[in-house]
């Protein structure tokens, strides 16, 4: 049985649903509807650039970071270069060379050392 306090609620959610409803069916809509759009897709990249540096020392598989993040492969290149400027590979690249430099400068690690600690095997890769 229906009580009169989720009556309310049923009855807000549809008003809710219209309002929605008609804001995307006018003039600005497709405007709004980009809006909300890229700001989940600038969450997702920001989602992906804060795993990037919580595994810095991981390889870099830009297939498995799209699917977690829920977007195509190709949707995640675009976004990301449209939110950072670099392609995925290129910001891994450079978050790391930048730990390097940190670990190098910061804490007087070696050029082998600092390389090896954010995952490069090889210090000339």
């Amino acid at each position: 049985m229906a009580t009169p306090k989720s009556d309310s609620f049923v009855h807000q959610s549809v008003i809710v649903h219209e309002i929605v409803y008609r804001l995307l069916k006018e003039a600005q809509g497709a405007r709004l509807s980009h809006l909300i759009t890229t700001e989940a897709d600038a969450s997702r990249v920001s989602t992906a650039v804060k795993k990037l540096r919580e595994k810095i020392d991981q390889p870099l598989k830009v297939e498995n970071l799209a699917r977690e993040l829920g977007m195509r492969v190709s949707g995640f290149h675009h976004h990301f270069k449209a939110v950072t400027a670099m392609s995925p590979l290129q910001y891994h690249k450079q978050i790391r060379l930048q730990e390097v430099r940190r670990l190098m400068l910061g804490e007087g690690m070696d050029v082998a050392r600092a390389s090896f600690w954010v995952g490069y095997d090889d210090p000339v890769e």
